[in-house]
């Protein structure tokens, strides 16, 4: 029987359920009902007997899924990672180069992470910044790529793994997202002192590999810039049509 907490409130965010459904769908259910009762109450309000009773869920059954209200905050900031993943992914991608890919990264997300309550109460569950191992395969999904395209052009130390790279760059993320100042020359400069010298290929250089990224971006400007250029030249020369 499901318990009888906030039950008007519980009730205008019923998400239909299906007594058939397997044990993953379930889960899924909480974690999508919790997510649309943050939106609606915020976090202080948050607790497993209100999602129960508003995915039509035993106490028992929502507690045995996700154990207990703590994880069900990591379980819905881990859903909504998506879009962050996404969003950083496309940021990214206006970047050459490894390190100049990372600090983009790292200014998106730090911007973006401290304005979700989930991520907020996420981050003060987790002090030191360890997520668990979904969190570390989704952060290798983002930041992975640039780091291996990094090492396959000399710029990234190659003594390491990847995955040791990605979870040490997760780390100092947590701690620019929870330092006060998180403007965008304190995430600079905490990238380009901290994580390019120990993450460059040339480390006895330590800004070697985030000068190599520059000249890339530069590189990568230039022939933007003369690609426009040309256009404009065949422009001017053709007959105007008009």
């Amino acid at each position: 029987m499901v318990g009888v907490v906030n039950v008007t409130s519980a009730a205008d965010i019923y998400v239909a359920s299906d007594t058939a459904a397997p044990p993953d769908s379930v889960r899924d259910r909480l974690i999508r009902t919790a997510d649309v009762w943050l939106q609606r109450h915020g976090v202080d309000q948050l607790s497993i007997e209100v999602v129960a009773a508003a995915a039509r869920v035993s106490r028992a059954t929502a507690f045995r899924k996700l154990g207990g209200r703590d994880q069900l905050v990591v379980a819905v900031a881990l859903a909504r990672s998506d879009r962050f993943k996404l969003e950083c992914a496309t940021e990214m991608a206006c970047h050459v180069g490894a390190f100049a890919k990372l600090e983009a990264a790292f200014l998106y997300l730090v911007r973006e992470l401290p304005n979700d309550p989930i991520v907020r109460e996420l981050f003060a569950l987790k002090p030191a910044g360890d997520f668990g191992p979904e969190a570390d395969a989704i952060a290798n999904a983002t930041l992975g790529p640039a780091i291996e395209a990094g090492r396959a052009a000399g710029e990234v130390r190659d003594d390491v793994s990847i995955d040791e790279i990605v979870h040490w760059t997760v780390e100092q993320l947590y701690l620019a997202v929870v330092q006060t100042d998180r403007s965008p020359a304190a995430v600079i400069k905490r990238v380009r002192t901290y994580l390019t010298p120990a993450l460059s290929a040339h480390r006895a250089h330590q800004f070697s590999g985030s000068i190599r990224s520059r000249i890339e971006s530069l590189d990568f400007a230039l022939d933007r810039a003369r690609e426009a250029l040309s256009a404009l030249q065949e422009a001017a020369r053709s007959p105007d049509t008009s």
